[in-house]
């Protein structure tokens, strides 16, 4: 995986009753859902709608909107600008409760940018990644941790709680990867952040004549270390292929 040259910031507490759905708009930054109880149903984008249970991770990548519910016969849509509601230490609370006890609780945190505005490893994420982690016994104490921390906030909740979703997001991002590499699937090319950039620019316009100039361009590389570093990952992926 490589240094994850970014870091992760709590802002919301997400609460879900019984029959209503949840509107969130697109935002110009990468989001991480934990799913802390219950099951989320949530649409991204135009993609068709996902489960994820409780343990589980998704993340979001810019531009996207989600539409989020605890079951499929939700009927009722809430915007999630106008149940937001402050509170301590900066976070929010969107609670689409409607007075009901919450069917789903989740906490959500926003990826920063580094330096430069990369994403690190993320530079290049073109949809959304789902995952089930509640297996690894780090990440499963850490989501018991903030779900304590969600139902009884305190002094320094939204640093620990930050805190506790990096460790997440990282283990979730490692074996993600790992699997998407042994299978030979696109993920696998976000390990490098450059290679990835160039690779999301032919994937979102497959007609436009891409040369090694303009990929290399899209990567902030030059014409000949984009070639070198291309044709190894490449290379790299033929051999582990043919054995």
């Amino acid at each position: 995986l490589g240094p994850l040259a970014i870091d992760i910031e709590a802002f919301a507490i997400i609460t879900i009753g019984s029959g209503a759905r949840l509107l969130m708009p697109a935002k110009d930054a990468i989001e991480v859902h934990h799913i802390l109880d219950g099951v989320l149903h949530v649409s991204v984008g135009d993609a068709s709608p996902i489960e994820v249970r409780t343990g589980g991770m998704l993340i979001v990548p810019p531009g996207k909107c989600q539409c989020l519910s605890s079951s499929t016969a939700a009927a009722r849509d809430l915007s999630a600008d106008e149940i937001c509601l402050p509170m301590h230490q900066g976070m929010v609370l969107l609670d689409a409760t409607e007075g009901q006890s919450a069917q789903l609780r989740i906490v959500c945190g926003t990826v920063l940018a580094a330096g430069r505005g990369s994403y690190g490893p993320l530079d290049g994420l073109l949809g959304h990644v789902v995952a089930d982690v509640s297996d690894v016994p780090v990440i499963s104490a850490a989501f018991d941790a903030m779900l304590m921390e969600v139902l009884e906030p305190g002094e320094g909740t939204v640093a620990l709680t930050s805190a506790l979703m990096k460790v997440c997001l990282v283990l979730m991002l490692r074996r993600h990867w790992r699997t998407s590499f042994d299978a030979g699937v696109a993920p696998a090319l976000l390990r490098n952040p450059k290679l990835s950039r160039a690779v999301a620019a032919v994937l979102e316009h497959p007609a436009v004549a891409h040369t090694v100039a303009t990929m290399a361009l899209e990567a902030g590389m030059s014409r000949s270390a984009f070639a070198r570093d291309f044709k190894a990952r490449a290379m790299k992926r033929i051999a582990a292929l043919a054995q």
